[in-house]
């Protein structure tokens, strides 16, 4: 590449605003042939798989009815007014389901004096996701700073989508919230997992294991 070589190579069409990041996988083989592909997730929740270098879509799959892959998470409201998260894992050959998904986003956790229960309309998969060591991790922000959000960290088992366990960090409310910029989590060798909450109370008593017990004070960043 240089400066003669470099600027606009095409613009793909897609139905919604691109948050999610894009992901590349080079010759792919796709009915008989070997692509170069980006896939791209829409907030329309429909995913594309475009050839990199002729930008010919080679399919698209709409992920918003919940009815070697690809992970997304979809949020979508039912004709009820409800909120769902779903996670989805799509053939990146096909765009068909795998693993008998998709598989719908429940949590709990324990709080003072109790349990807290995830509720889909107050929060959004806004960071990427995280495969480490079989476990596909989603991580949650608050949706619009809408109601006493807190945040959500779940595993769920690469080859089945089951849930393997549930962290909140800030369970008894008043946030924060994970948020990351669109940014996955970072994860080392030693399978440690790095986040960066915001928006939320600072809570510094810790318990045995040491995750924080109560809220002290409030900060932002």
């Amino acid at each position: 590449m240089n400066s003669t070589k470099f600027g606009l190579l095409r613009t793909l069409a897609v139905i919604g605003k691109v948050d999610a990041q894009p992901l590349y996988l080079s010759q792919l083989p796709i009915s008989g042939s070997l692509h170069n592909v980006v896939f791209v997730a829409t907030e329309h929740d429909t995913v594309y798989a475009f050839d990199a270098d002729t930008g010919a879509t080679l399919w698209s799959v709409s992920v918003a009815n919940g009815e070697s892959p690809i992970y997304v998470v979809a949020m979508s409201k039912d004709g009820q007014g409800k909120y769902h998260h779903r996670l989805h894992a799509l053939d990146v050959t096909t765009g068909s389901e795998m693993f008998s998904g998709p598989k719908e986003v429940q949590a709990t956790f324990p709080k003072s004096g109790g349990q807290t229960t995830f509720d889909p309309g107050q929060y959004k998969e806004r960071p990427g996701l995280l495969l480490l060591n079989g476990v596909v991790y989603l991580s949650f922000s608050s949706h619009c700073d809408g109601g006493a959000y807190t945040d959500w960290v779940m595993g769920h088992n690469q080859t089945t989508l089951a849930q393997m366990s549930v962290l909140n960090i800030g369970p008894n409310g008043g946030g924060p919230s994970i948020w990351m910029s669109g940014g996955a989590p970072a994860a080392d060798a030693a399978g440690n997992i790095y986040v960066l909450a915001a928006n939320g109370a600072f809570e510094t008593t810790l318990d045995a294991n040491g995750f924080r017990t109560r809220e002290t004070s409030t900060t932002r960043s």
